[in-house]
């Protein structure tokens, strides 16, 4: 559950065991189930009995995963895994996967996106956040959503939109941004190397 992506088919029957249990079926026959699934399933402190769902914990633990991946670069496991997989060395753009991967790294790249949607970054040096595809603004939305141009380097950090003072490059920001968006994005600090790396926060939290 911790290192593969399990299937659906396994984990709706992992779930049908939990409901039998909950409710006393038998093989001899199924007795009413007289509270909905989902009820069941929600935490003690509402008013259910904490039951977790297992695609959900398979999901929780692979999303756990990628936080490491992404926060712990001298553990061992990681420089294995990236001496292996890492094709492209930039963590922050995607995870891709081939068919003939591990299953771990298969689940990985698999669950990568739902990860990049409740990830938010903060900003230190401004060199490993994409300054139009990360969370990293107050809007907690990435900037490519509202961009004014069509045709736009996404492939630009955060530290590439300040100019020689260290100060934004405001016409770049209003060429290619709505006024009010390039405004906030002025209001923020920009980006100084004495502050280390970007970080990564997980959106809705306290490393937010």
């Amino acid at each position: 559950m911790q290192y593969a992506k399990l299937p659906k088919t396994l984990c709706v029957e992992m779930e049908k065991i939990q409901r039998g249990f909950i409710w006393g079926d038998t093989e001899q026959g199924r007795k009413p189930h007289l509270v909905g699934w989902d009820v069941i399933c929600v935490s003690i402190m509402n008013g259910g009995l904490g039951l977790k769902r297992p695609h959900l914990i398979n999901e929780a633990f692979l999303m756990k995963m990628l936080w490491n991946l992404n926060t712990k670069p001298d553990d061992l496991w990681r420089k294995v895994l990236l001496s292996k997989y890492d094709r492209n060395n930039d963590l922050s753009s995607s995870i891709k996967s081939q068919p003939y991967d591990s299953p771990l790294w298969k689940a990985l790249a698999g669950t990568w996106g739902e990860f990049q949607r409740n990830i938010v970054w903060k900003i230190g040096d401004g060199l490993h956040t994409n300054f139009w595809l990360d969370k990293w603004g107050s809007n907690n939305i990435s900037l490519i959503t509202v961009a004014t141009q069509s045709c736009i380097d996404t492939t630009l950090n955060v530290k590439d939109v300040t100019n020689e003072s260290g100060n934004w490059d405001n016409e770049f920001l209003f060429q290619n941004l709505p006024e009010n968006i390039a405004t906030k994005v002025i209001a923020l600090p920009t980006s100084i190397e004495a502050d280390g790396p970007d970080t990564i926060g997980w959106r809705g939290t306290s490393t937010h």
